[in-house]
Order: structure tokens, then sequence, then C-alpha cells
């Protein structure tokens, strides 16, 4: 094993705890968000609260290109 690879690692696994979340935490937001009746449709949610999404998320050029990336990678008829 090379030693910086040995020092990394040392490294991540002090800052896993921190980061990780177990599948029935990460599983709150999604949940809340398909079953929520407080929520119109079209929130973007974090943390089971409605929140701003970042401007990156909003940009509808980059949107289309993802997707059309994505169906080009999967074969995708769209």
């Amino acid at each position: 094993m090379h030693p910086a690879f040995a020092f990394v690692a040392k490294y991540l696994s002090v800052l896993r705890p921190l980061v990780q979340q177990t599948a029935e935490a990460g599983a709150h937001s999604p949940v809340f968000a398909a079953i929520s009746p407080a929520l119109k449709g079209g929130e973007y949610v974090e943390r089971c609260e409605v929140v701003q999404p970042a401007p990156a998320l909003k940009n509808d050029r980059a949107a289309k290109r993802l997707w059309d990336i994505s169906c080009n990678l999967t074969d995708w008829k769209k």
C-alpha cells in the first residue's frame, strides 16, 4: 500500500461517520417528498424541509444537456 493512500484512508475513516447516513435516514426526505400533503409539487426538499435549490439546479439548458447525454448513454429513445 502506498503511504499516501494509508494517510488519506486514515483521515477518511475518521470523517466518514460525520457525513455518512443510514439507509433509513437517507430515505426520510424522498419519502417525505412523495407522501406529504403539504407539498404542492416541484419543490426541492432537503432534510424533510422545502429549501431553495442551488442556481445550477434551475439551469434548463444544463438539464436538457444532461437528459440528452443520459438518453444517449443508456440508449433511451426520447
